[in-house]
């Protein structure tokens, strides 16, 4: 297996802006690696958070009327440091939306082994990117207080010599929250005591009892870890590794990769020094949905360790550790020799799914597939209702177990009592008529690409009434070269009327900016032609449709957000290439994220949060064309009655997450929200469907209780390893309306499955 290591740089050296973003050298920085910058650097995040807009309530439901239903969020401009090794003393502090960049070369060390560089304090949409960070304790801490949406992207850096976990999130409560009844008392408490005197923050670790929920999305691409102790800790709702590489010559005492909660690693490559009884697995993981695609994990002495370590919590404690998914495929690891000698060591419960696909022992070493530290005996152990504590309605359960196109070395034989569970995997040539799941798309190079600064255009940092004009008379300019850079401010921007852009450009945010109408009838941006576009920390808010497309081309949108648009991205396929459009690592609040006419529509790695107030709505209408969900954490803002923690439902009737007429394909996303959520798609005509390693809550009373609602038999229907959170109503099906033809499933979770 080879694996790219591919780091694109942002070539920030020749993207100056003075007055667009926070030059730290324009505070007294050094960057000779001699003075001690912390004052400097930190006196620049701390004007960063000056200029941050005033946050305004972004409504997941496009018509405000529930107050609660939203989050609160603002542009913020970017704090930039060039070149040099920048040495601090004492742990700086970002607060809310912070965005820190560097070039080539930017460097922040610690100075002394123990400390800890940087915290993010109540963090919420957060991006940390072309920066080194050298020596220290742990590089970074966040802490987001369970914000909802919150997101945290940390892109091309590089992390040395830490001598403790190089990033980690921790997040605390007041009580331990058993279930809804019981979230209304929770506080939430950060893991540090932060004070301020004279504009400096001093931490102190805060020592608490009880583990807290932690509302948040992270995508960690193109980074690498060099000689630190471990590379990760955390537990959220959704974590993305890309594109990952760790190198360690240390011998390893702690786990290098240690995750809870909803991940997915791709493209990932860890290479470390394993001693004797590294007591470890390669990756370690207490509980969560998860996936692993092409993970090679390379030890420098004769010692090995499992591929992977569950430790899920057993099932009458939590509901949620009921119906996780495992997907291992592509995978290359050192598992022998280890103290289990196995592929993946289950120290308490199985996964209800677990598939592992052509993944090989790295020195071709003879292993078991699972090590079972407490063997399941009983079909009780397997089937126990995980009901009581949560006081929830019974939760039926089974179990599927698929292996396909292992080494020979890895020996797949199982316990007598799993053995009925093991399920095959779909044939091939039903797979084969869908698409490849999509990749994460690296920014291009800007290196040698002309400018064109907004500064030159009347805008700047202070917002203005109506931006219209000015970023207009931007777009026309730039629409004159070949392939323009188009730099904006991380701010606010309103406008009044459709704003036509360059058929080919960067639009590139130094920080996070907006673009948003004072009104939603007309379209906020629009393109045509052979397009080549990509934007990167854009946020686009309000309007009918936040960018419509008619052509061909590429588009890609990249660590922005779509808020309260009415009619989503309209993509109209017109010419004789195709038409790519991808949206990765962003947020998605809006009752509709886009209606294709014929394009390629990917979407990965982003919190979709869909809030429909519409009777049949559909947060993608996909009329003709190629739909793609991976990595999603999708959250409707849509309750049952179940548990009073929230309102009622207001909203419509027959709300689907897709409408689909023509392809439809899903890997590894999470259909949800607490106890209730809505069916995954509708189907019509001869539409394709391709769901596999999901897990999906279809279960709220004004839906059609039901995965997939098919209005053809001639549709084709592919399931693979997806699994229904619980049954909480009598009436819940797998499969209403017209059953197709061409259904195929393999390890299906859940009441309702077609005999």
């Amino acid at each position: 297996m080879t694996i790219k290591f591919c780091v694109m740089l942002l070539a920030s050296s020749v993207l100056p802006l003075s007055g667009m973003r926070l030059d730290v050298r324009d505070f007294g920085a050094k960057g000779d690696g001699v003075a001690d910058d912390f004052v400097a650097i930190q006196q620049a995040l701390n004007k960063a958070e000056e200029y941050r807009d005033a946050d305004k309530m972004i409504y997941a439901n496009n018509l405000g009327k529930i107050p609660s239903w939203g989050v609160w969020d603002g542009g913020n401009p970017e704090v930039f440091l060039p070149k040099g090794t920048y040495r601090i003393s004492r742990p700086l502090v970002g607060r809310k939306n912070v965005t820190l960049c560097g070039e080539e070369g930017s460097i922040i060390e610690g100075a002394d082994s123990q400390m800890l560089l940087l915290y993010l304090h109540s963090a919420f949409r957060c991006t940390i990117r072309n920066l080194t960070f050298r020596k220290g304790g742990s590089h970074i801490c966040f802490w987001t207080a369970n914000q909802n949406t919150a997101t945290m992207l940390f892109d091309n850096c590089r992390f040395e010599q830490s001598s403790d976990t190089a990033i980690f999130t921790e997040a605390w409560g007041n009580i331990s929250a058993k279930g809804p009844e019981t979230w209304d008392k929770q506080k939430y408490c950060s893991p540090y005591e932060l004070t301020w005197e004279d504009g400096l923050p001093t931490l102190k670790r805060s020592h608490w009892e009880h583990r807290a929920p932690n509302s948040t999305i992270v995508n960690i691409r193109n980074c690498e870890f060099i000689d630190c102790a471990a590379a990760y800790r955390g537990s959220t709702d959704g974590q993305n590794f890309h594109n990952v590489r760790f190198r360690s010559s240390l011998p390893q005492t702690l786990p290098i990769w240690e995750v809870t909660g909803e991940y997915s690693f791709t493209d990932m490559e860890t290479v470390a020094n394993l001693p004797k009884d590294y007591p470890h697995a390669w990756i370690v993981s207490t509980s969560g949905q998860f996936s692993l695609t092409r993970v090679k994990a390379v030890s420098t002495t004769e010692y090995g360790a499992p591929l992977l370590s569950i430790n899920q919590l057993p099932r009458k404690e939590h509901v949620w550790s009921a119906v996780y998914n495992t997907i291992i495929e592509d995978c290359t690891a050192n598992a022998a020799n280890s103290r289990v000698n196995a592929w993946v060591d289950v120290k308490r419960v199985l996964p209800s799914h677990v598939t592992v696909r052509r993944c090989h022992e790295a020195r071709g070493r003879s292993v078991e597939m699972f090590h079972f530290q407490e063997p399941p005996k009983t079909e009780a152990d397997l089937l126990e209702s995980c009901s009581a504590a949560c006081k929830l309605p019974p939760v039926n359960l089974t179990y599927a177990i698929c292996m396909d196109s292992n080494g020979a070395e890895i020996k797949a034989e199982l316990p007598d009592i799993l053995k009925p569970f093991v399920v095959p995997q779909v044939d091939k040539q039903v797979t084969a008529m869908f698409p490849k799941r999509p990749e994460m798309k690296p920014l291009p190079h800007m290196s040698g690409l002309r400018r064109f600064d907004a500064a030159d255009y009347g805008i700047g940092m202070k917002a203005m009434a109506d931006d219209t004009d000015n970023l207009q008379k931007l777009f026309d300019a730039a629409a004159k070269n070949a392939m323009p850079l188009i730099l904006l401010p991380g701010r606010r921007f309103e406008i009044t009327r459709t704003l036509k852009l360059p058929s080919k450009a960067v639009i590139y945010a130094q920080g996070q900016a907006f673009i948003a109408a004072k009104d939603q009838a007309f379209d906020l941006l629009v393109a045509q032609g052979d397009v080549n576009l990509v934007f990167s920390g854009i946020g686009l808010s309000g309007g009918r449709h936040p960018l419509a497309v008619g052509g061909s081309g590429n588009v890609l949108f990249d660590n922005g957000r779509i808020y309260d648009t009415t009619g989503g991205f309209l993509l109209k396929y017109l010419g004789d290439k195709p038409l790519h459009v991808s949206v990765q690592a962003s947020t998605l609040i809006t009752p509709v994220l886009a209606e294709n006419h014929g394009a390629e529509f990917d979407v990965l790695s982003c919190w979709f949060e869909l809030g429909p107030m519409l009777n049949r709505a559909a947060g993608v209408r996909n009329y003709q064309g190629i739909i793609q969900f991976c990595n999603i954490l999708g959250v409707p803002e849509i309750f049952s009655e179940m548990h009073d923690v929230r309102p009622n439902w207001p909203g419509g009737h027959d709300v689907f997450w897709v409408e689909n007429h023509d392809v439809f394909r899903s890997y590894h996303t999470r259909y949800g929200g607490e106890w209730s959520g809505l069916p995954v798609v509708s189907n019509f005509g001869k539409g394709k469907v391709f769901i596999e390693g999901n897990a999906a809550h279809f279960v709220n009373k004004e839906s059609r209780m039901c995965l997939i609602y098919n209005h053809d038999d001639e549709a084709t229907v592919v399931i693979q390893q997806l699994a229904s959170m619980h049954r909480l109503f009598a009436d819940e099906m797998f499969c209403r309306g017209i059953l197709p033809k061409n259904l195929h499933v393999c390890g299906y979770l859940g009441d309702g499955l077609p005999k």
